[in-house]
């Protein structure tokens, strides 16, 4: 996904705010064929980022597939992660697992850990056998 436009600051926060998406850019949202999908998502504030409310807008037939949610933020935020699990169960998915990197407590290094956290819980999650996942033309075998 591609943001149409940057926020800045000011937009940054009234979106938040008010709950709203930004236009978003990207390749068309082919889930077919998907078992598990890992959403990533800053948090801005009290709220989801923007271009992510709109990617679910987007995506909304998710027909019961499991969500591995991971989120960056500052701190915890429970009305932030509350959102973000509505509005993938509004679009049809099973929000499953939720990680999420706190810089002031996780420090630099916490980001890999919890995006590794991630992907173990998606990779969980995927039929049995040995799957195989593209990771930014990396294969990764479970």
């Amino acid at each position: 996904m591609r943001p149409v436009r940057e926020l800045g600051a000011l937009r940054a926060v009234q979106c938040v705010l008010a709950r709203k998406e930004e236009p978003v850019s990207h390749d068309p949202i082919d889930l077919a064929g998907a078992n598990v999908l890992l959403i990533g998502t800053p948090i801005w504030g009290n709220g989801i980022a923007p271009y992510m409310r709109r990617f679910l807008m987007e995506a909304e037939h998710l027909c019961g597939m499991p969500v591995v949610l991971f989120a960056t933020c500052s701190r915890e935020n429970k009305r932030a992660v509350d959102e973000l699990r509505r509005l993938v169960r509004e679009h049809g998915g099973r929000p499953y697992a939720y990680e999420a990197w706190h810089i002031h407590t996780d420090g630099p290094d916490g980001l890999r850990t919890a995006a590794e956290r991630s992907v173990r819980a998606a990779l969980a999650l995927l039929p049995n056998g040995r799957p195989t996942v593209r990771c930014g033309g990396t294969v990764v075998h479970s």
